[in-house]
């Protein structure tokens, strides 16, 4: 969107520099007929241009790298998309075999059924033994009851630790979907970041541009200091040939010619001056137009940096409470199964105590209806334990495949968000380098405008004072011009008054002629007039001599000066 209006700028500075090289040859035009010999002995003014080609280079080569770095973190994206999907199908298979170990379980406990059936026909054929036993253990009745209750209170307390247990294993399910949505979280927020870091690449690249610009800017200001040298050295060797020609002055025309040179090289030099403060304003202009940018970069890049450090510091404290949610869960099954194991264990116990209580009764005769009814119980009681074991042996498999699911998780959420933060810390790497490099021209810049700008001050400063060179040229043009205004009226009168007195001396000797010839008593009167009028001319003639040489001392003085 930018290109029409560098475009516009270059034809700007293109019409400018015509304009500028029209008006040189303009001013060396008018003033080749009076420094011919001047400029045929003035040393040549080499034009030096600066490499742009080895500039371009460079630029190529930097946004060839990165490109080359834009496609390496796309690539790197790529694989951690890859690396999410494949952890999805581990989950997936890892449900799949949780569901055949709960097959493997239906099948195991449906054969712990059988077995239970097998026993109590074994059981059923040992009644005749057990009644003759019951006989035998009625004596025992009573401590019978109290191991049932015994047992009956186990039981109950078997059954609330696994419905402790399920319930436990329902808040491990909420844990797990909150750990889920985290995730989901977390991988939006990436791919905020990701467009954030888009738009200061894109935001980089018109600072580029800008900087372009500005660098051919700041050609085309040099390109005007060397035309700007160029007349300063010609408006020096005009002085030159002015402070020369000045002594040679001996006419009105040469004066008339030399006010109009000083006139010429007065309009060249204002219009010089004004273009220059033209192209100095422009450099102001864009050299502020360029802070702006950078300012608004650097605050563009603190929020990024800031939005960064606030959704890491959530996500971070975020995992940590799932990660502390976790270990608080896997502490409480661990004490939960430790607890139904220690449980076990004494039912274990019981049992063994029960089957020995057993085998000694049945060497003893058959017991009553009432210990038959006591042995059905035992018989059930087991049954419920069979059970329980295989319930608790199917949570202990549940357990088990669920801290695996959640190791496995724990280590993908690392591998994600090591790989996030190391992509995120290479891109804000590369955007402090290349905030630093636009800094950094951006500096140079300004430091070459204001050396620019001290140039052009410099050369405002010499073309003020070869105007001011001029302007006191002009008035002692003028005043020589007086000068020899008055010298030339000196001369005529000085002219006339000689003519005059040639033709007084010229009468003089004639009457001196007549005179010899008269009596000797008209003699006295023709010299006492005579006398007189000598002595008037004589004066008149000292005073005109006394001005000439007054005017003469003050033009020697002046050329000294």
């Amino acid at each position: 969107m930018q290109t029409p209006k560098s475009n516009r700028s270059y034809h700007i500075d293109g019409a400018q520099k015509t304009a500028l090289r029209s008006s040189s040859d303009s001013v060396s035009s008018s003033l080749h007929q009076t420094t011919r010999t001047e400029k045929d002995k003035s040393p040549k003014i080499i034009e030096r241009r600066s490499p742009r080609g080895r500039v371009n280079e460079k630029r190529s080569s930097e946004l060839s790298d990165l490109e080359a770095y834009i496609a390496q973190l796309q690539e790197e994206l790529k694989k951690a998309k890859d690396q999410a999907s494949s952890s999805e199908i581990q989950k997936r298979q890892a449900q799949q075999e949780v569901e055949e170990g709960k097959r493997q379980i239906s099948v195991i406990s449906a054969e712990l059924k059988e077995t239970n059936k097998q026993l109590i026909e074994i059981s059923s054929s040992e009644d005749d033994r057990l009644q003759e036993l019951c006989q035998i253990s009625q004596e025992r009745d009573k401590a019978w009851e109290s191991e049932l209750e015994a047992v009956r209170k186990q039981h109950s307390l078997d059954v609330g630790a696994l419905s402790s247990a399920m319930h436990e294993i329902q808040k491990l399910k909420k844990q797990l979907e909150m750990v889920s949505e985290s995730e989901a979280v977390q991988a939006k927020r990436a791919e905020i970041a990701e467009g954030e870091v888009r738009k200061l690449q894109f935001e980089l690249g018109e600072t580029l541009t800008l900087v372009e610009r500005l660098e051919a800017d700041v050609r085309q200001c040099r390109e005007s200091e060397v035309q700007a040298q160029k007349l300063l050295s010609e408006s020096q060797r005009m002085l030159n040939t002015v402070n020369g020609s000045t002594y040679m002055i001996q006419s009105a025309s040469s004066l008339s010619l030399k006010s109009e040179q000083s006139e010429n090289y007065k309009a060249a030099n204002d219009q010089i001056t004004h273009e220059d403060k033209e192209d100095i304003n422009q450099l102001h202009e864009e050299i502020s137009h360029l802070q702006l940018e950078a300012s608004r970069m650097r605050a563009a890049l603190d929020a990024a940096e800031v939005r960064y450090q606030e959704e890491y510091i959530q996500s971070t404290l975020q995992i940590r409470s799932a990660y502390e949610l976790v270990e608080v869960a896997k502490s409480e099954s661990r004490m939960r199964q430790a607890e139904l194991e220690a449980e076990l264990e004494k039912v274990k116990s019981n049992m063994e105590e029960l089957q020995a209580k057993q085998k000694n009764e049945n060497e003893k005769p058959r017991l009553s209806d009432k210990e038959n009814v006591w042995a059905s119980e035992l018989k059930k009681a087991r049954a419920s334990l069979a059970d329980t074991k295989a319930s608790l042996l199917e949570k202990e498999n549940l357990l088990q495949a669920i801290a695996e699911e959640q190791e496995k998780l724990k280590l993908e959420l690392q591998k994600s968000e090591n790989e996030k933060a190391k992509a995120i810390k290479e891109a804000a790497a590369a955007l402090a380098d290349a905030e630093k490099v636009c800094e950094s021209k951006v500096t140079h810049l300004a430091q070459e405008a204001d050396g620019n700008s001290r140039r052009v001050a410099q050369v405002m400063e010499q073309l003020e004072a070869a105007q001011a060179a001029s302007t006191e040229m002009e008035v002692e043009l003028r005043r020589l011009k007086v000068q020899c205004d008055q010298w030339r009226k000196a001369a005529e009168a000085a002219a006339v008054m000689l003519t005059a007195e040639s033709g007084k001396y010229m009468e003089r000797s004639e009457s001196l002629d007549s005179s010899y010839q008269t009596i000797g008593g008209h003699l006295g009167s023709p010299y006492s007039d005579d006398d007189m009028d000598d002595v008037t001319s004589k004066k008149k003639n000292g005073s005109m001599l006394q001005k000439i040489g007054v005017l003469w001392k003050k033009s020697n003085s002046n050329k000294q000066m």
